[in-house]
């Protein structure tokens, strides 16, 4: 195989896309081609990327160009590197260090700025915290790389979302293939062949309490009110309650989302009242949840986080999935059995200028050193 057939598709020439018919393909034909022939405005509204589809061979992926560099961290370097690292030096206690930090990554931003860290083009990003891959051969990646080198000789090429647990034959073809890795942050994965959680207390407990909730589960027949309480409770914790830096999904796109089955949705309520909602997905025996939302100001007697964290168990157990609960709440997922991991950027720079090539490698010997030990020694 050779990089000629590694094809591009944009919304110029989208009409001339073969879309397959295995799954895969159906998945992300319903999940990309909205973005690609509308735009990403209509559906997540802090983005302004240019979306595309990789195809190679039988192989579909979707690859994504960065647009502003306020954009959201998903798709900006520097938002996830620069803008996001200074958003969470509010979780840090000292001032002083708050201070040094902050001052710290104002230098590193200007810099980021001047060595062009948002010049690159990503693999596989499906502008969620956390992307999935299905199963990639090595030529396969050999093939989209000199392709995408050959298309992007001035961009560097990005694949988001690796860790040891889940990706450790992939992160090994990459390596293999010359690529680099920098610290993305920790995350946390139960696996349910280990079965770790069945020794935690706190994991029974969250089982006794789901069967004793009076909550409702409503999985199917979503409508438009149903559509648009998903909405306010996703934008009630990740938007209200975190940070505008994440997604900023609209109605179309969990409209969409719906309409194409993209997710596993979940929507507890009470008294006809929405109150919590989760939607997951899964592909190659893992399952992550990015839309994840509740009530956040209701009584902490209710236990919402714990409903849906509790759910979320439920569904990985009974299809035997690997569960990517993402970064965050570290205590609590640990107690209920839930392992971190390193997750990385790996990413390809032999090609471009020294720019960029200088920007690349100074993340990746602060945050794989200094980083790297301070996710562990706080536990974050």
């Amino acid at each position: 195989m050779d990089r000629q057939n590694t094809q591009l598709f944009f919304k110029e020439n989208y009409n001339e896309l073969q879309w397959g018919t295995d799954k895969h393909s159906s998945y992300l034909k319903g999940y990309f081609e909205p973005l690609i022939l509308n735009g990403f405005p209509e559906y997540i509204t802090n983005i302004s990327a240019t979306p595309f589809i990789i195809k190679c061979g039988d192989l579909l992926l979707p690859g994504v160009l960065p647009g502003d560099l306020k954009d959201c961290y998903v798709s900006s370097p520097y938002s996830q590197y620069i803008t996001y690292a200074q958003a969470e030096l509010r979780e840090i206690d000292s001032a002083s260090v708050r201070l040094v930090l902050k001052l710290f990554l104002k230098a590193l931003g200007v810099i980021a700025k001047l060595c062009d860290i948002n010049k690159v083009v990503y693999v596989n990003n499906w502008l969620l915290s956390t992307n999935l891959y299905p199963d990639i051969k090595t030529e396969t990646l050999r093939e989209i790389k000199e392709a995408l080198e050959s298309r992007y000789p001035d961009r560097v090429i990005i694949f988001r979302s690796l860790n040891e647990k889940c990706n450790e034959p992939l992160m090994r073809d990459l390596y293999g293939l010359g690529a680099s890795r920098t610290l993305s942050r920790q995350v946390y994965i139960s696996d349910p062949f280990k079965k770790d959680y069945l020794e935690r207390k706190d994991f029974h407990k969250d089982k006794k309490f789901l069967v004793k909730t009076k909550f409702e589960v409503k999985k199917t027949g979503f409508n438009e009110l149903d559509i648009n309480q998903i909405k306010l409770l996703y934008d009630k914790l990740y938007i209200d309650k975190y940070f505008d830096l994440n997604p900023q999904f609209t109605y179309k796109f969990f409209e969409n989302a719906v309409k194409n089955n993209l997710f596993n949705f979940q929507l507890l309520t009470s008294e006809n009242k929405p109150k919590a909602v989760l939607g997951y997905f899964s592909r190659n025996y893992q399952m992550t949840t990015p839309i994840f939302g509740f009530e956040t100001d209701a009584p902490a007697k209710e236990g919402l986080y714990r409903l849906i964290s509790a759910i979320l168990m439920q569904e990985s157990e009974k299809h035997s999935l690997m569960l990517n609960q993402s970064s965050g709440a570290s205590h609590f997922k640990s107690q209920r059995g839930a392992s971190p991991y390193i997750e990385y950027n790996y990413y390809f720079v032999s090609h471009v200028g020294i720019k960029q090539k200088t920007i690349w490698r100074i993340l990746s010997a602060m945050l794989n050193s200094i980083g790297i030990y301070t996710l562990k020694k706080m536990k974050l």
